[in-house]
């Protein structure tokens, strides 16, 4: 007598559909909080950077011993424009008024919106800034930042609902 075994491999149909179910269930828990911790870093970026050239315009002005002037760029981003909308990027000059940096405009649907007036910040030699105020970068959806800017030169980021 031959003795035949067959070997059963694979899964059964119901294994399958209770493995696929616990699957979306994970993914539907996940991706809410996922796409917040993403639009959280993009503001955190977006904060940063503007941070990070106020800082380079002040270490430069200093550097330089003349003044430098952080703005939001005109349209070519060759000189500052008039504006309080900090959206469509910003440039760093000197006095001379070459530009030392530009940043371009933000490619996502979030907002940097100087305060009332503040349509530049020049640095003199000895770091200390023309004028207090501050830039709030505020997401389509989640919590905004703000850039606080004073006169002794100090930058920082702080959330967003929070006097500086």
């Amino acid at each position: 007598m031959v003795d035949v075994r067959v070997l059963k491999c694979g899964f059964t149909l119901i294994e399958l559909l209770v493995t696929m179910s616990i699957i979306v269930i994970v993914v539907l828990i996940g991706v809410p909080s996922y796409t917040s911790f993403i639009t959280s870093n993009r503001v955190s970026a977006e904060a940063n950077a503007l941070m990070g050239d106020l800082q380079f315009a002040r270490a430069s002005a200093i550097k330089q011993g003349n003044s430098v002037t952080l703005c939001p760029a005109n349209a070519g981003a060759t000189a500052c424009s008039p504006s309080t909308t900090w959206t469509g990027g910003w440039i760093t000059i000197d006095s001379t008024p070459n530009v030392l940096r530009k940043q371009a405009s933000i490619i996502s649907t979030d907002t940097l919106i100087g305060s009332a007036g503040l349509t530049s910040v020049t640095f003199n030699k000895l770091g200390f800034a023309s004028t207090t105020g501050s830039v709030t970068v505020t997401p389509t959806n989640g919590s905004a930042l703000k850039i606080c800017i004073y006169t002794i030169g100090q930058v920082k980021v702080i959330a967003g609902g929070a006097a500086c």
